[in-house]
């Protein structure tokens, strides 16, 4: 789903395509009505600065847009193991090789599209521990095309757990 943010400067005015009146204010609620999309994160704050002038001419206040972004927690964040190749050798275990996707939870805000964050996971049911680390943009990552890892059996399961987010 795309957000579209406009900045907004001064007063908003909406002009009725059909007119003034009850008819025209109808036809813009049902426009609006149907291409409202309902959200859980917040798209921005809006300050208003208070006037420190006393005089009686008349002064318009602007509105500040600021984006509000939100600093990632572990939780926010759900990483699944995909296999892409195992190569077996009877009781001896196995060779994976498997690929981590991410998942983020907005429901708290967007990511600063100008901050790198950190993402460092643990791989679990190898025959060894595995660390690596997923570099976040915004909404973009980067992530390890492929990665092995050596099981002690068939039936062990990759599973990724996040073990910490840091600022770059």
């Amino acid at each position: 789903m795309a957000v579209l943010r406009i900045p907004v400067r001064g007063p908003l005015r909406l002009i009725c395509p059909g007119g003034d009146g009850i008819a025209g204010a109808a036809l813009l609620a049902l426009s609006l009505a149907a291409c409202a999309v309902p959200t859980t994160s917040p798209t921005k704050n809006i300050t208003t600065p208070s006037s420190s002038s006393s005089s009686s001419s008349s002064s318009s206040q602007e509105a500040e847009t600021t984006p509000a972004y939100h600093t990632p927690t572990k939780k926010d964040f759900t990483l699944k193991v995909k296999t892409l190749s195992k190569h077996c050798f009877g009781s001896a275990g196995c060779n994976v090789t498997y690929r981590v996707t991410l998942a983020y939870d907005n429901s708290a805000g967007d990511l600063d599209p100008a901050k790198t964050y950190e993402l460092t996971y643990a791989i679990k049911g190898g025959e060894d521990p595995m660390v690596n680390t997923i570099e976040i943009t915004g909404d973009q990552y980067t992530r390890p095309d492929e990665e092995m890892i050596s099981t002690k059996s068939s039936a062990s399961k990759l599973t990724a757990v996040v073990t910490e987010v840091s600022e770059q």
